[in-house]
């Protein structure tokens, strides 16, 4: 399932574009894939302590968490820092991509831990994009993959077919007035 904005724009419109050209590249190696876009850092109050958890905007002003959801093989979100500078009239910012699988379900007939394909396949598709050049870490483990947000309620290890990797890109350029319709 790819979850998109309508008219993208601003760092919006950078992960429409990157979104549509990994499910182009990935949706015959990724089935039963979750695919969503931006996710907001929101505050929640868990265990009468307050933690950031990624949430993504569904409608009406409601959010749902996306954290691994074990009901699908793999899913993926976005993450923007929260600074953004400029250089030369444009925009500067920082992303990254989140991807969270079961690895016996993305690929059932590798009889060993599939992490590094995971990551291969995820990495030789982003170097086909045309943000391959900002593409500057890849993380694995829930402490790293993870770091902003509260962890309390991660209720897996990224052991045995259960598998966590960030790809963070960094210093995109973009320009503020671009729009991303259905079509980019």
């Amino acid at each position: 399932m790819l979850v998109l904005k309508t008219e993208a724009i601003g760092v919006d419109y950078v992960i429409d574009k990157m979104q549509k050209h990994l499910d182009k590249k990935l949706i015959d190696v990724f089935t039963n894939w979750n695919s969503y876009h931006r996710a907001y850092k929101n505050p929640k109050k868990i265990e009468g302590r307050e933690v950031i958890i990624p949430e993504v905007y569904t409608s009406s002003g409601e959010y749902f968490e996306c954290f691994f959801d074990d009901s699908v093989a793999i899913s993926s979100f976005f993450i923007v820092d929260d600074t953004r500078s400029f250089e030369n009239g444009n925009s500067k910012f920082n992303f990254s991509i989140i991807f969270q699988s079961k690895l016996n379900e993305v690929f059932p007939d590798i009889l060993h831990r599939a992490d590094e394909e995971t990551i291969t396949k995820i990495t030789t598709a982003i170097k086909s994009s045309i943000y391959r050049q900002y593409l500057s870490d890849i993380k694995t483990g829930i402490t790293e993959v993870y770091r902003e947000f509260g962890r309390s309620q991660v209720t897996f290890d990224d052991m045995s077919y259960f598998h966590v990797c960030r790809f963070d890109f960094t210093n995109v350029l973009y320009n503020s007035s671009d729009v991303c319709c259905n079509d980019c």
